[in-house]
């Protein structure tokens, strides 16, 4: 359907009956489309057996009617980019001041670490030190993170709400509120896991640990240089607290694997990293957003998305997250390979093929490859992680992940 009601989108129609003035363009209206039947302007056109042309009614033209949806289209896709503008720059210059302060401290802490292994007998103990000044940098990195993914929600949801009863606009006005709840209990989970975690660390418990080369190796051709690596850190065994629920998740730049070993779970792995990367590129709001598709959306069901007319980015995140690490696990390559990194180690989109419950979802693939790829993380643990371009991978797992 167009983008009003009583209105078409010609596009395929064009495609099947053939192409004339009329069916060139979309929206046009369904009055138009039988004044030209009637008067046979429709090039090409050759209407299905069972609808007769004497059934096609002209009806009277009302004059405005076009435009003013027009019109209201216009403010609500104007109200719409402007909101997501607003939200995007104040969560990216929060998330710029965060990873300045998450980086310090990491490398505070690998710095004591390294220490640690030279000096025999308070090895531990630094080691120790090294995990509290990280955990508590990162708290204080995620509490302005948090801070931003607050206003940015806050203020994109007053924008929207706005346009909503300018354009008198329901759905309109429950999409700024929900932008406005998921900014606030987006930060305050963000938070909240961060003081958890940091509490933790003080009893030694769940100590994060950088990636290494082996991972980097794993992720970098499935995210090319769109995650800053530096920041991001593994927790391999049990978790404390959130270890209650089996399942692995990420905390802000953080994988909890929860006792997986990466090498046999790397379909999981790059599951995870998919959330990572939203978390460096949507910010706090995510891991609502996340929960919420768990128990009240797609959840990991990535077809119903894609059965729904969905571009990858428009996926819930959790579906986003489980497209690509199929992709991964499933992917294959025209040259007859299948596997574990094979699709993304392909650099010729032509010879790349995933087909997924007898369904080619091969052009979807590709399209999900793009978007996350071309996402450069402007920040500067990017600049310390440096690039890591390798397309070796590893062993799957169809382990499904929160």
């Amino acid at each position: 359907m167009g983008r009003a009601r009583g209105h078409l989108t010609l596009k395929p129609m064009a495609q099947q009956y053939g192409n004339g003035p009329d069916w060139e363009r979309e929206g046009c209206s369904l009055n138009a489309i039988a004044r030209s039947a009637k008067q046979g302007t429709l090039s090409g056109l050759s209407p299905p057996s069972h609808i007769g042309m004497d059934s096609i009614h002209v009806l009277p033209r009302q004059a405005g009617s076009a435009s003013g949806m027009t019109l209201l289209s216009g403010v609500r896709d104007g109200v719409t980019k402007a909101a997501d503008a607003l939200a995007n720059t104040v969560s990216k210059g929060a998330d710029a001041v965060a990873d300045v302060i998450e980086t310090a401290g990491n490398a505070s802490g690998d710095g004591l670490g390294w220490l640690a292994d030279r000096t025999p007998g308070v090895g531990g103990v630094l080691r120790w030190l090294g995990g509290i000044l990280a955990a508590a940098t990162d708290l204080i990195g995620s509490a302005v993170k948090g801070v931003g993914a607050l206003v940015g929600g806050i203020l994109a949801g007053a924008i929207t709400v706005v346009g909503a009863l300018v354009t008198l606009d329901p759905a309109m006005f429950l999409e700024g509120l929900r932008s406005a709840i998921f900014g606030v209990v987006g930060a305050l989970l963000l938070v909240l896991g961060k003081a958890v975690a940091f509490v933790q660390v003080v009893f030694g418990i769940g100590r994060p640990r950088s990636l290494n080369e082996a991972e980097r190796t794993l992720i970098a051709p499935v995210f090319h240089r769109s995650i800053a690596t530096y920041n991001v850190r593994v927790v391999d065994g049990k978790a404390g607290v959130f270890s209650l629920n089996d399942r692995p998740f990420v905390l802000g730049n953080v994988i909890y694997m929860k006792g997986r070993a990466v090498p046999q779970a790397s379909k999981l792995f790059v599951h995870e990293c998919v959330h990572v990367w939203q978390n460096q590129h949507v910010g706090a709001r995510y891991t609502v957003e996340a929960l919420a598709s768990q128990f009240w959306g797609a959840g990991y069901d990535w077809e119903r998305e894609a059965n729904a007319g969905k571009d990858w980015e428009r996926f819930e995140r959790e579906a986003q997250a489980e497209l690509v690490a199929d992709v991964y696990a499933l992917g294959s390559v025209r040259a007859g390979r299948r596997g574990n990194g094979v699709f993304f180690a392909e650099p010729d989109e032509t010879q790349r093929s995933f087909h997924f419950n007898r369904v080619d979802r091969t052009a979807l693939a590709n399209a999900a490859t793009k978007v996350p790829q071309a996402c450069n993380p402007w920040r500067l643990s990017s600049w310390i992680a440096g690039a890591h371009g390798s397309n070796s991978s590893g062993d799957g797992s169809t382990t499904r992940s929160g």
